[in-house]
């Protein structure tokens, strides 16, 4: 389906390293534990087919073994990017196969998983653990733990360097009868490499040995590129109004050394024998003043939490009705080869044979990629577990496309995409413009009995209820109390639990009616740890006018007020449209993912809530650079 967004985004990537350990593999070898080796595929974005990423050192004769090569990859945050985890009991690391063969038998299988990139560095210390499959289901084949480090110095190259410098003793340059020999001291930073290139220079203090100059600021790609152990060069001088400035003296040394108060010792080259000490320079204060990224919050435990808000008013038309966004109408045919494109929702097939894998029949899967001739691999919803399946192979169908319906499709396209940074996996399923207690029409009401369902199934499952119990109340779209009532979680929550962050998902085939009042209501979200995410599901025919208020509100000038003037303290809607045209998922998930990055961070950069993995370096005192003072003049 085509996406349409106010913004279109560019993609954010990352070097990381992935680390491995494994607890308690079945054994294979009668007389020891098992040898294994940890082998990672990577999905083609293009092709949908894995591709070998690398593989660890072999380790023998050990059920829990900790490794210690490490595999790189570059990480791209708006991308879905799946790995394939396959552990391999091997007699020696020439056996590795070279391809993952579909359905393999038990042999030198330990276990498996699948996961994607964005699982593992949503986790706390960017860390997850997850339980290894393989043929046997429920059988316990132990457990794989996958560590995240990025591929950085301790500084970023867009870091800002802000130090205060002092003079130490410097040399006297100038004398005469009448005052007490001085020097009228300034200094000039220069880095040295990849050519010198002169950085800042102080103010002059006139007859003044022991200065104390005043704030400078340096950006560290240019200074050295984000490399602390670069040198550079500081040329302190006496200033002379009639002639050249005369050289007090230079130093050479680190960057690093900036960060701490050494004393650096300057030296004359020009008075022989061209090493005479000249005084020196000391850092009196010193910070490094870095943009937060959203790894940085997440690296912290932060939680998301999100909450959708289901359209049930009568304009989406009758469910019996194929034309329907709520049709309930849908096909049972075998899945083909070709359809099975990455990101489609699949329940069990014509031919299926794989007993309770899917975790039970009507549960959905999501086709991962195929993995060879007329197989495709799933990953199921609801029993998490993985496995490859036939489209076409040996002329049997194990698989069916899910019956979805446009609001189905957009839960699990927007939910799928956003589960893997909430830790708990909790959704708060609303409905609104439906009729419920004595026919009335409600704009925010539970979808089931539980407020808060679990994960996608769990929403998907609410959603099938509200279809048997909620009838369709008027058109006309009122947001401002699902919004209110996302305000008021989010007060509730925001001082015992600061790192949890909520998102609201609206799916609506209209505009909103109410305007001012969820204007209002948005505008006091603003100010809290709120994401509102409006999907517009447009039916055919439809004109540009359809959405007119919500592109009003998400104008991108941050431009509307409530009754009391007040105005956005942040940007905190993005409104998507999806029309009826065929196009590939990706592009909604990058224009969900870049904006929600955008407006969590910003929230806590307001919030001036510094990534707590900051504090783990005790030489830097890092803080949040859109809160860096004035600088003076």
């Amino acid at each position: 389906e085509e996406v349409r967004s106010s913004a279109m985004p560019g993609s954010e990537s990352t070097k990381i390293r992935l680390r491995f350990k494994c607890q308690n593999l079945v054994k294979k070898d009668i007389m020891s534990p098992s040898d294994p080796i940890i082998v990672v595929d990577i999905m083609d974005g293009r092709s949908g087919l894995f591709q070998r990423l690398g593989e660890t050192e072999w380790i023998k004769n050990n059920a829990n073994p900790e490794f210690t090569k490490e595999l790189e990859l570059n990480y791209v945050f708006e991308k879905k990017q799946h790995l394939r985890i396959t552990v391999l009991d091997v007699d020696n690391a020439d056996q590795v196969p070279k391809e993952y063969t579909p359905n393999m038998a038990e042999g030198d299988l330990l276990g498996r998983m699948e996961l994607t990139v964005a699982e593992i560095m949503g986790g706390k210390d960017w860390t997850v653990t997850r339980k290894l499959t393989a043929q046997v289901l429920n059988k316990d084949y132990g457990t794989v733990t996958i560590m995240g480090l990025k591929l950085e110095d301790s500084v970023r190259s867009d870091d800002l360097l802000v130090f205060q410098l002092n003079g130490i003793e410097l040399a006297a340059k100038d004398h005469n009868v009448f005052t007490k020999a001085s020097s009228d001291s300034f200094f000039t930073l220069s880095r040295v490499l990849p050519d010198r290139k002169e950085l800042c220079t102080s103010e002059v203090h006139n007859q003044e040995l022991n200065p104390k100059w005043k704030e400078q600021r340096v950006n560290f790609s240019e200074l050295c590129g984000g490399d602390l152990r670069r040198d550079v060069r500081i040329d302190v001088s006496d200033k002379d109004s009639m002639t050249q400035a005369d050289p007090i003296g230079l130093a050479v040394f680190p960057v690093e050394r900036l960060l701490t108060k050494d004393l650096i010792t300057l030296i004359d080259y020009k008075v022989p024998p061209r090493d005479i000490k000249a005084g020196f320079v000391q850092t009196r204060e010193s910070a490094v003043y870095r943009t937060p990224t959203f790894m940085d919050y997440m690296a912290d435990g932060l939680d998301v939490e999100l909450v959708f808000a289901i359209d049930f008013t009568k304009s989406n038309g009758d469910p019996a009705d194929p034309s329907s966004l709520h049709s309930r109408v849908g096909s049972a045919a075998g899945l083909t080869i070709e359809e099975a494109i990455p990101g489609l929702k699949v329940v069990r097939g014509p031919n299926w044979k794989w007993d309770d894998q899917d975790g039970g029949f009507g549960c959905v899967g999501e086709v991962v990629g195929p993995v060879g001739d007329n197989w495709v691999s799933v990953q199921w919803l609801d029993s998490r577990f993985s496995n490859s399946y036939r489209c076409g192979a040996e002329g049997e169908f194990d698989l069916s496309p899910h019956n979805t319906n446009r609001y189905q499709k957009a839960m699990m396209g927007v939910a799928s995409t956003l589960m893997d940074f909430s830790k708990e996996k909790i959704i708060h399923a609303y409905g609104f413009g439906g009729k419920v207690d004595e026919g009335k029409t409600s704009f925010s009401f539970p979808l089931s009995r539980d407020v808060t369902v679990t994960g996608v199934k769990g929403l998907l499952d609410a959603y099938e209820q509200a279809m048997t119990n909620i009838s369709f109340g008027e058109s006309g779209t009122m947001m401002a109390e699902i919004v209110n009532r996302v305000v008021g979680l989010a007060k509730e929550t925001v001082q015992n639990h600061p790192q949890k962050y909520y998102v609201l998902v609206i799916l609506s085939d209209g505009d909103v009616d109410d305007i001012q009042d969820t204007i209002d209501a948005i505008v006091a979200a603003s100010d809290l740890p709120i994401s509102i995410i409006t999907v517009g599901l447009t039916a055919p025919g439809h004109s540009e006018e359809t959405y007119a208020n919500w592109r009003v509100i998400d104008d991108g000038t941050m431009s509307i007020k409530d009754r009391s003037g007040k105005v956005l303290d942040r940007d905190t809607v993005n409104f998507i449209e999806i029309d009826e045209v065929n196009k590939k998922s990706d592009e909604l998930t990058e224009i969900i993912l870049h904006e929600f990055k955008q407006q969590l961070v910003q929230h806590f950069t307001l919030k001036n809530i510094r990534p707590k993995i900051w504090e783990n370096d005790p030489v830097h005192n890092y803080r949040i650079l859109q809160n860096i003072h004035p600088a003076e003049a």
